[in-house]
């Protein structure tokens, strides 16, 4: 990606790069690669209570434009599954990253009260475990927990779902994430809070209502977006979409809008 790519749709997030300190964006080109990698592990005892255990690699590698190391982000996990559906998964995510800006995760203007880190070579890492139950289930369930280091401090995250069908009337599912981030003085610790329950309303095989809610404590902002769906033949759909967002301490309307799209497929 060059520096001034622009994408038509959507944004390159990793093009525009801001520094706290000097409150401004410097758009840098990067050269990137992913490779996943993943081996399975069948037993040979038909009686056994797992189905298989695959040991899997995510390798995130990333180059500055004259080919210098920019960050390396990877992954390395076990997941054992079993015959009911159900995983526990353990992973080790390593990283390595040289920052080419001063950056910040706390909210604070001020900073002589909350400095930014500074630009600097990093290498942290982290560990964590996660269950997810038998989804053939009408209710099922996942949880994951995970902490080590963060930048030059240190993480705690753990999340919860839960799902419940009723079948074929509506799904009713939420899910919850904690992050706590701690950083060495004089820097300022951070705990981040998402709760997002979802509701799914069917009304026959073509017509159905979804409707998202998130309460997000990292953007200050409590999202509801309610949608109508009807694919009235194949591949052709309308929604009708509603979006309200809010500040998650005063909650003030920030924006809100109903929109309508037809897909048409000839």
């Amino acid at each position: 990606m060059g520096e001034n790519y622009y994408a038509d749709l959507g944004f390159e997030r990793r093009i525009a790069n801001y520094d706290v300190q000097r409150d401004t964006s410097i758009r840098l080109g990067y050269n990137f690669w992913f490779n996943a990698l993943g081996y399975q592990i069948f037993p040979k005892n038909k009686g056994s209570r797992v189905n298989f255990t695959e040991i899997g690699a995510e390798l995130f590698q990333v180059l500055n434009p004259d080919g210098t190391f920019n960050e390396s982000s990877n992954t390395f996990k076990i997941t054992t599954n079993f015959k009911n559906t159900s995983e526990v998964s353990v992973w080790v995510n390593p990283n390595w990253a040289n920052v080419p800006v001063t950056f910040k995760f706390d909210d604070s203007e001020d900073l002589l009260v909350c400095p930014p880190l500074p630009i600097d070579a990093y290498q942290f890492a982290s560990a964590g475990v996660e269950w997810n139950s038998d989804y053939r289930k009408a209710f099922f369930y996942s949880f994951n927990v995970g902490a080590g280091e963060f930048y030059n401090g240190s993480q705690f995250q753990s999340g919860v779902s839960f799902t419940c069908r009723f079948q074929p009337i509506m799904n009713i599912a939420i899910r919850a994430q904690y992050n706590k981030l701690d950083f060495p003085l004089p820097y300022c610790d951070v705990e981040f809070f998402n709760i997002t329950p979802r509701i799914e309303v069917f009304f026959a095989k073509n017509i159905w209502w979804t409707t998202f809610i998130q309460y997000n404590t990292q953007a200050d902002n409590f999202n509801i977006n309610s949608r109508f769906q009807w694919r009235f033949r194949p591949m052709s759909d309308l929604f009708v979409v509603y979006t309200d967002n809010y500040g998650v301490e005063n909650l003030g309307v920030k924006n809100r809008a109903m929109t309508m799209k037809l897909n048409y497929w000839f």
